[in-house]
């Protein structure tokens, strides 16, 4: 579960916001949206679920929800308990300029990790 599945889906919403990918991360965090959850007048969460299952029929994403599908079966609150380490390991260090985005701007951190716990209980429910 890495960049290759967020970052995409998230440069569109970006986009229609007219804005650069990270500009668009910055404020998702500052606004508190999530496309995995419905807030007030803005709703991404039927886009997001047909977006993930479009990214998994392709044959190099399949590889990697089989890879995760062990981990999806977990309870979600292991997961979540895991978010740090993706956050810390893997964002880090094979995306530095969107770790640093997230983790400067307030509210990032607990903003990524529930983005991470949300990707995988629609993954777990079969959104993807």
């Amino acid at each position: 579960m890495d960049g290759q599945l967020y970052f995409p889906y998230l440069e569109g919403i970006s986009a229609s916001f007219n804005e650069p990918l990270l500009a668009g991360i910055n404020r998702l965090i500052k606004e508190k949206k999530n496309p995995f959850r419905p807030k007030e007048d803005w709703n991404r969460t039927q886009e997001t679920k047909i977006a993930l299952a479009g990214f998994f029929k392709n044959p190099q994403a399949k590889v990697l929800y089989f890879m995760a599908k062990p981990y999806i079966r977990k309870k979600v609150e292991w997961i979540h308990e895991q978010a740090q380490w993706i956050r810390d390991t893997i964002l880090k260090t094979e995306y530095p300029e969107f770790y640093d985005v997230i983790m400067n701007t307030e509210g990032g951190k607990e903003w990524l990790d529930q983005l991470i716990t949300d990707l995988a209980s629609t993954i777990k429910r079969g959104g993807g």
